[in-house]
């Protein structure tokens, strides 16, 4: 059964604040400021849910942070040339000792992206080192990529 917390990071120094959003998943809300690693990229949604007893300290939430910076370096770095409007889903299970495992799911119109997409999920995949305190977690971000404006690379 999956379990839930909310977490909501009002500062990025700020500790977390769990508030309850469903039975399944938290929310992870983040200043405006780290939520588009590009002008044309947008984290529209970042949650984790995890198995076991809602109440054990699974999370680790720098952890899960340091994740969402790396993942939204290696989305600026490959989805802000895009030419079309697409989203991304970006899914890491997490564990106490195994490397993280990612998947990723594609919307929209990408088929002109292939190039891009295939060099986000060759960065995204990458990104192993990353774990839980206990149990599985999963760590999931979903980005809505704009086409690049004009002199905004």
């Amino acid at each position: 059964m999956i379990s839930a917390i909310a977490l909501s990071a009002l500062l990025a120094t700020a500790p977390p604040q769990a508030t309850a959003r469903s039975n399944s998943a938290f929310d992870v809300t983040l200043p405006d400021v780290q939520t588009a690693p590009a002008p044309n990229i947008h984290l529209e949604h970042f949650e984790y849910a995890f198995s076991g007893d809602p109440h054990a300290n699974a999370v680790d939430y720098d952890e899960m942070i340091r994740l969402e910076v790396a993942i939204k370096k290696a989305a600026a770095s490959t989805l802000a040339r895009s030419g079309s409007q697409f989203g991304i889903r970006a899914s890491y299970a997490l564990s106490t000792d195994q490397p993280a495992a990612f998947r990723m799911q594609v919307a929209g119109d990408a088929q002109a992206e292939t190039s891009h997409i295939k060099e986000f999920y060759g960065k995204a995949s990458a990104l192993k080192a990353f774990h839980c305190k206990s149990g599985n977690v999963v760590v999931t971000f979903d980005y809505r990529i704009s086409p690049v404006i004009a002199g905004h690379h």
